[in-house]
């Protein structure tokens, strides 16, 4: 009993509830952005790898694309490709 009582706050806040739709995931994470990616440059910039990206407020929309892959699934798309 006292086990289960200390494993309650690992249990994930969504526990019983079923996680959102790839879409809507997809979808919300982009919208996150909105306000924070705000200024488009098109400039080649050498990336980190894996997980390289220039700084959040600058870049084109593959940039915001990117990015919510990134947020809403933890997928790495620069490595993937």
């Amino acid at each position: 009993m006292l086990a289960s009582t200390l494993a309650l706050p690992l249990l994930p806040k969504t526990f019983g509830e079923r996680p959102l739709p790839f879409p809507v995931r997809l979808s919300k994470a982009a919208r996150d952005q909105i306000g924070v990616t705000r200024n488009y440059d098109g400039a080649y910039v050498r990336l980190d790898y894996p997980m390289g990206d220039v700084d959040r407020s600058t870049g084109v929309c593959t940039d915001v694309i990117i990015r919510a892959y990134r947020d809403a699934f933890d997928i790495d798309l620069q490595k993937l490709v």
